[in-house]
């Protein structure tokens, strides 16, 4: 599997894969779902969409396993998967989105093994992992930028309502950044950031 660090629309996205030799990914059980889910920072397209009336995957497999929403029509048709339970919901043909992809192992292998790769620019922002998480309030996070730049940050409760934002200046290197979630209540919230090439990564913190 290979996860984008660029946005794309669907269909963009499927000719990127194609050209790499794969296709979008396709999703066969509830391990491999949750397997991705696990990796995957903001929602993402999969290759599953609507065709001639029917759910079918970029790289033909029948359709087996399914944690569809319902939500497909001709106007919404490309699968997205959320990064906070896995399930799928559905896009129009303009939305743009980060993309998982799949590449065929041309070798056999005696066990069957999933490597996750994310291919990051040379201007995306890689962040650490929130710590700690959960958290009564304070939590701290590295973020490690290839260069001097304002950052936008937002922060979500799980209904979607922005709830904070902010702008932080980042140095090229590693950075640690300190939030205060003890004037919120307890629950699940989704901290954004947006990198200087337009990259947006997401983090989720449970507040207790």
């Amino acid at each position: 599997y290979f996860y984008s660090d660029k946005n794309a629309t669907w269909l963009d996205a499927q000719a990127q894969a194609e050209g790499l030799g794969g296709y979008l990914a396709s999703i066969n059980s509830q391990e491999e779902n949750d397997f991705i889910e696990n990796q995957i920072t903001e929602i993402s397209f999969i290759g599953l969409s609507l065709q001639a009336g029917s759910l079918v995957w970029d790289s033909s497999e029948a359709l087996g396993f399914s944690l569809s929403n319902g939500g497909e029509s001709t106007t919404s048709p490309y699968a997205n998967m959320n990064f906070w339970n896995g399930h799928w919901a559905f896009d129009g043909e303009y939305t743009k989105r980060r993309f998982i992809l799949e590449i065929p192992c041309e070798s056999e292998m005696s066990e069957p093994t999933i490597e996750f790769k994310n291919e990051l620019g040379s201007n995306t922002m890689n962040l650490g992992e929130p710590s700690p998480n959960p958290t009564s309030g304070i939590f701290q996070l590295e973020v490690e930028v290839a260069q001097d730049q304002l950052t936008p940050i937002q922060l979500f409760n799980l209904t979607g309502q922005l709830v904070g934002q902010e702008n932080k200046e980042l140095v090229g290197g590693a950075n640690v950044l300190e939030f205060d979630l003890s004037q919120l209540t307890p629950g699940m919230y989704f901290l954004h950031m947006t990198g200087s090439d337009g990259s947006l990564i997401t983090k989720r913190i449970v507040k207790e």
